[in-house]
């Protein structure tokens, strides 16, 4: 079977790439390596799908020139659009992440397959693509080989098959910036205690080099796991961080040090010699959990007294060294990929073969939580089907 155009990938660009191509009139297969579609958008957001954002600014990616130009003037009204279109109800949070009305995953993914369905699109799932093989002349098409020995053939291309996926194009040659699975926890010495697994706390993060430049700083809420740390800010610093990078938490970001050692005083007067002052001279200020882990750190009671500068600065300096991205397996995207220099942000198409395109997780391209990396999705498969 010869189609006009095969899709890559059942995911969230891959869907809408193949709708949109199909609404213009291109028969359109999608072949997909696991067995059912759009697993990707049913685990964003929690299971909430938290599909895109009401600030699409191009600065929030790691290539904003590119971004921009795939985006054009209005990205957010663009998704908005598309999604009224298919017959999504949604909200606005007041960070700006936009849910589906009814905060369920199912509803963004079931008004895609019901259009895919209604278009007529074929999707051939549990087709593991081994590699693709480029036309040798403007007759041939491109034929999509399958790890089953299959062979499907199509004048056009759209690859979308996610991150990772780059390595079955090797053939083709094209540049690839190294991957890695970031969006995840982070590993981190020393090891957090045994008692502090799913301890949570509100803290400012800050991320930086040896050479002590600020790599990242984000305010949000660390969970912490018995391998390191993690939650949506720790998500967003992996993205910025490297091995041996300091990570910082600063659990009163309202008040200077000096500030803090003040109030520290402050408190330590409301306390008299029958209270268990070690146990109780943070509560309400952290978790118990927490308030121990700090009390106990060196310095912080000597003679059984409260240095009350030694625990501000604990406060305020808390520092672990970075050792990995960790729990890999349930990271959020991959960074890295098919180079963006070998594509043309105005089509996706590819400049060394002007009948394959790239959309979503498969290019160098990503961005923090908060439904970024899939208006990503979106809009470059609403980019790649629009050339088409």
């Amino acid at each position: 079977m010869i189609y006009d155009v095969i899709v890559v990938g059942a995911g969230a660009s891959g869907l809408v790439a193949a709708m949109s191509a199909a609404k213009r009139g291109a028969r359109v297969c999608i072949l997909e390596a696991k067995n059912s579609a759009g697993k990707s958008i049913l685990t964003s957001g929690n299971g909430r799908c938290n599909f895109s954002n009401a600030n699409l600014d191009a600065g929030h990616y790691n290539d904003p020139e590119f971004v921009t130009t795939v985006f054009g003037p209005n990205p957010k009204e663009t998704v908005t659009k598309f999604f009224e279109s298919l017959g999504l109800w949604y909200i606005t949070d007041e960070e700006g992440r936009m849910f589906p009305r009814s905060r369920a995953a199912t509803s963004v993914l079931n008004v895609v397959m019901n259009r895919v369905k209604a278009l007529g699109i074929e999707i051939l799932y549990n087709a593991k693509v081994q590699y693709a093989e480029p036309p040798q002349d403007k007759q041939e098409s491109w034929k999509i080989h399958t790890e089953e020995g299959q062979c499907f053939q199509a004048g056009k291309v759209i690859w979308c098959a996610g991150g990772g996926s780059s390595k079955y194009l090797s053939n083709l040659k094209l540049p690839v910036v190294h991957e890695q699975k970031t969006l995840c926890p982070l590993a981190v010495t020393p090891k957090p205690p045994k008692y502090l697994n799913g301890v949570r706390a509100w803290c400012l993060v800050t991320v930086s080099d040896n050479h002590k430049k600020i790599l990242f700083k984000e305010t949000g809420e660390v969970l912490w796991r018995p391998y390191g740390i993690s939650g949506i800010v720790i998500f967003n610093a992996s993205r910025l961080s490297h091995p041996g990078d300091t990570i910082e938490l600063d659990f009163v970001e309202e008040k200077s040090e000096e500030e803090l050692k003040n109030d520290l005083d402050k408190r330590l007067l409301t306390f008299d010699d029958r209270s268990d002052i070690q146990k109780d001279f943070l509560e309400g200020v952290l978790h118990p959990a927490l308030s121990d882990f700090i009390m106990h750190l060196p310095g912080v009671i000597k003679d059984k007294h409260i240095d009350t500068a030694c625990l501000a600065h604990a406060l305020k300096h808390l520092n672990y060294k970075i050792e990995s991205p960790a729990d890999t397996e349930h990271a959020q995207i991959t960074k890295g990929g098919l180079d963006t220099k070998s594509f043309d942000a105005n089509t996706m198409s590819s400049y060394e073969y002007p009948t394959f395109y790239a959309c979503g997780e498969v290019l160098n391209i990503d961005a923090p939580c908060g439904g970024y990396n899939l208006s990503w999705a979106w809009l470059s498969a609403l980019k790649a089907a629009d050339s088409i």
